[in-house]
């Protein structure tokens, strides 16, 4: 079997249908089909948890075929791997019931909506859509509620979107098309590289651990404090260690253990405690020279 159907259900907004059964499409169908939104199909390679989320999400149909999409729908997510958004755009452009009066959303934050191009011929408004939150592989649709919405694309597709995200509770912020790879970056920055720090953090602790998990729980309540200090004051107001104080010889043991310990890590260190001095301290007195130069490579 590869299509389970169920009876349409009258409602005002405006049919949905879901391509992908990751955990950005989890999630986005679990709040869209709790702010009232209709879910008129669920498309996926998989089909078992296709038929999953139709169960969970009330939806109409589930199937394994972008062919599947029922004419009635007005709103297709295309909730797919980057690298798969162009050539499911070319095959749901096959679709014979697209026109004007539909719109595709794809969830990626690094790439414009235009990368749908090939709906275009068929009248379609291009959007999308990137919630600012991390969708770790096999988390269970975590909330949108509060969550920023990148929102970009095409001018008419725009309002849709911020509505959209409204309706879910959360928080739309268009995104000029020039400066969506800027985004993306600042996601990555937050995020992909906030868990490799904290990947190296925890190998130092663990020679004194020995275990990763103790590791990370030493370091938890560190992680969370400087977080929400961040919130109540600001980065500066947050920042501590011996960058912000000028500690020199503190500054040298770091570099000498790193030199013979860690190697790996001290072109970082060395960049990190740079930017921190110049950018966020910006005068540390009369140790300020004396650290720049120590962090110099020689």
């Amino acid at each position: 079997m590869t299509k389970v159907s169920r009876s349409q259900k009258r409602n005002p907004m405006p049919p949905v249908a879901l391509i992908g059964t990751g955990p950005v499409s989890r999630s986005l169908g679990w709040a869209l089909h709790h702010a009232g939104y209709p879910i008129s199909a669920v498309i996926g390679r998989n089909l078992p948890q296709a038929c999953r989320m139709q169960r969970q999400l009330d939806a109409d149909l589930a199937g394994n075929r972008i062919g599947y999409v029922p004419e009635r729908v007005k709103i297709v997510f295309l909730a797919v791997p980057d690298d798969q958004i162009v050539l499911v755009a070319v095959e749901l452009a096959q679709s014979s019931f697209l026109d004007e009066t539909c719109t595709a959303i794809h969830c990626s934050g690094a790439l414009p909506a235009s990368v749908m191009s090939p709906l275009r011929a068929r009248g379609v408004s291009l959007l999308s859509f990137h919630p600012m939150m991390s969708f770790p592989r096999g988390s269970r649709k975590p909330s949108l509620r509060g969550v920023s919405i990148g929102i970009e694309g095409e001018p008419q597709a725009v309002p849709l979107g911020m509505r959209i995200a409204r309706d879910i509770g959360a928080v739309p912020v268009e995104i000029p098309t020039e400066l969506k790879t800027s985004y993306h970056l600042a996601a990555v920055w937050a995020s992909n590289f906030l868990e490799g720090l904290i990947d190296q953090a925890a190998s130092l602790m663990d020679e004194i651990s020995r275990d990763r998990s103790q590791s990370l729980q030493m370091l938890e309540p560190l992680i969370q404090g400087t977080i929400d200090q961040i919130k109540r004051t600001g980065i500066e107001g947050a920042l501590t260690g011996p960058a912000m104080r000028g500690d020199l010889g503190t500054i040298r043991r770091h570099l000498e253990t790193l030199a013979t310990q860690h190697p790996e890590y001290s072109r970082l260190y060395r960049d990190m405690t740079r930017y921190i001095i110049t950018t966020l301290v910006k005068d540390i007195g009369d140790n300020h020279q004396r650290i720049l130069d120590l962090l110099e490579d020689r």
